[in-house]
């Protein structure tokens, strides 16, 4: 696959669109592999088509992942949320296009040089969806029970990692800050930032949930204070809430327990 990258206010190059990589029950022998997989000890569960009680495993350990197709959010700035307990982004139609018969646009401002809009056969990559990965899934098994510090692996192609976060900062926080992000939302959405309103694979109960308006990405930092349970994301909502700092513990609204199906994007080491 191809992806958009650009080298974004910090100074550091980011991909600028999510990750798409579906997986089968092996990871790729680290020394051989085109991914950034520090051991292939570990074991994931093959990528799921939808999220349902059968697809979506609560342990936090576990190592699940979701490839609901090739969908684009129709609005990356509205804030409309396709409604709880769905089991893909097929249930989003008000949020998300399904392109798979389309083409991919070649031109990096395609979206705005069409009037922040699709054409009737081309859509802008930075705005697909991509899958959604349970922490240990996008750490490629070397997050597993971790307490602190940063996993050593992860599914981004070689030379690509997870960004780092953390209460006392990290890459995402560095982005938002050298961006002058402040807390609009907007600007996380847009160019060149592109980051997609994705929603999350949640729990057996509720298997995906948000769409159209939250988004969340992992890190590769393991929260300390907890004993396993979470690690740092970036969370934002609406047009003013951004976290890059949070684990969810405290009053922030977010749970990223590591069980949860959240967005990957991937930075060059």
């Amino acid at each position: 696959k191809y992806y958009w990258v650009t080298k974004l206010a910090d100074n550091r190059c980011w991909m600028t669109q999510n990750l798409a990589l579906d997986l089968g029950s092996e990871w790729p022998d680290a020394s051989l592999s085109d991914y950034d997989v520090a051991s292939a000890t570990y074991k994931p569960t093959p990528t799921a088509s939808e999220a349902t009680a059968e697809t979506v495993n609560d342990k936090n350990t576990a190592t699940g992942s979701w490839d609901f197709g090739e969908y684009v959010i129709n609005d990356p700035v509205a804030t409309i949320q396709c409604a709880s307990k769905q089991s893909s982004l097929a249930d989003c139609p008000e949020q998300f296009t399904n392109v798979g018969s389309m083409v991919a646009s070649t031109n990096p401002d395609f979206y705005t040089d069409n009037g922040r809009s699709m054409s009737a056969d081309e859509y802008d990559a930075h705005y697909l969806a991509g899958n959604y990965y349970q922490w240990n899934t996008a750490t490629a098994g070397t997050g597993g029970t971790i307490t602190s510090g940063e996993a050593t692996g992860s599914i981004c192609p070689k030379g690509w990692r997870l960004p780092t976060s953390g209460t006392n900062g990290g890459e995402f926080q560095q982005l938002r800050v050298a961006g002058n992000m402040n807390n609009d939302v907007t600007k996380f959405v847009s160019a060149p930032y592109y980051f997609v309103r994705g929603g999350v694979v949640w729990s057996s109960t509720n298997p995906f949930t948000g769409a159209g308006n939250p988004g969340r990405y992992w890190s590769s930092t393991a929260a300390t204070s907890d004993s396993a349970e979470h690690s740092y994301l970036l969370y934002f909502f609406g047009t003013s809430a951004i976290f890059t700092t949070d684990n969810g513990l405290g009053t922030n609204p977010v749970t990223p327990t590591r069980h949860l199906g959240l967005s990957v994007r991937c930075i060059a080491r």
